[in-house]
């Protein structure tokens, strides 16, 4: 019995990059694609570690066979580095090193990946540089007020070098003026969904998206856990403030466990640009059954 298909080899050798599986899109009919991005990473030159810049994604359920695509690099070749997906489905890229796994030799500039700009090839843009080092064993998660927490990261067999420290990230859309566009919030209080059982939720705008996204539990640059999805979900009774919301289908899109649920609102941004803006998530128990 043959348990794995042959699949084309990636375009690069990686070692030490990220992977992570792009938003689970439960919202256009017929997607539900899985989509896994590779980011970054090194390849081993004349016996030298040579950092990578460079990204290609997979999809997993493409029935026109499957292939790795080359896509938007990162501004920064970096290795041993986190990703964090967003509530706006954007990823957030921190740490990592260029050379060997020295502080001298590491990534303090972090990078925020948009895979679904330029047409779905992807873009990336340099953000402020963060305090510490975050190499070897640091991690990145996002936390329910949508900022992302960052800790830890060492020089490899040194423990005792390691950062006792922390950083939070507020990403752009925590920064969008108040005012003009308050801050979604959600105002009832959900404890347990089921598969394909349908739950209502109040908010206090008008909703644009709604995203299930896991807790985080990253080690050496990857997230075994990591699981974002978009959920369908219609206003109840023409009111923009009620909606209903359509959980996953079944164990293969989202496990069960807990999950942070978060609703966005569009805003603009003092460039004119449109912003997604989340609410503080509430925290759901996806189980087989209520």
């Amino acid at each position: 019995m043959q348990y794995f298909n042959s699949v084309l080899s990636r375009q690069k050798m990686r070692e030490h990059c990220n992977s992570i599986l792009l938003t689970i899109d439960t919202v256009t009919p017929g997607s539900t694609s899985m989509k896994v991005l590779l980011l970054g990473g090194h390849e081993i030159v004349n016996n030298e570690v040579v950092a990578l810049n460079s990204t290609e994604m997979i999809d997993l359920s493409s029935t026109r066979g499957l292939s790795w695509v080359a896509k938007a690099p990162l501004n920064l070749p970096r290795y041993n580095s986190n990703s964090v997906i967003l509530p706006d489905k954007r990823i957030f890229v921190i740490g990592g090193t260029q050379g060997a796994n020295l502080r001298e030799n590491a990534v303090t500039i972090p990078e925020m990946y948009d895979p679904y700009a330029a047409n779905g090839v992807g873009t990336s843009t340099m953000l402020k540089a963060h305090t510490y080092t975050r190499m070897y064993h640091s991690t990145a998660v996002l936390t329910p007020d949508a900022t992302v927490l960052i800790s830890g990261g060492e020089v490899p067999y040194t423990l005792g070098d390691g950062n006792k420290n922390l950083e939070v990230y507020s990403p752009d859309y925590l920064f969008i003026d108040p005012i003009t566009f308050p801050r979604p919030r959600i105002l009832t209080d959900v404890s347990n969904i089921s598969y394909t059982v349908d739950f209502s939720i109040d908010v206090t705008e008008t909703i644009i998206s709604v995203m299930l996204i896991r807790f985080g539990c990253p080690t050496h640059g990857f997230d075994q856990d990591q699981r974002a999805i978009e959920l369908k979900f219609r206003p109840v009774h023409g009111s923009n403030t009620t909606l209903n919301i359509t959980p996953p289908a079944n164990h293969n899109i989202a496990p069960t466990g807990k999950y942070m649920l978060f609703v966005l609102r569009n805003g603009t941004d003092p460039d004119g640009k449109t912003v997604k803006i989340p609410s503080i998530a509430i925290i759901v128990n996806l189980v087989d059954a209520v």
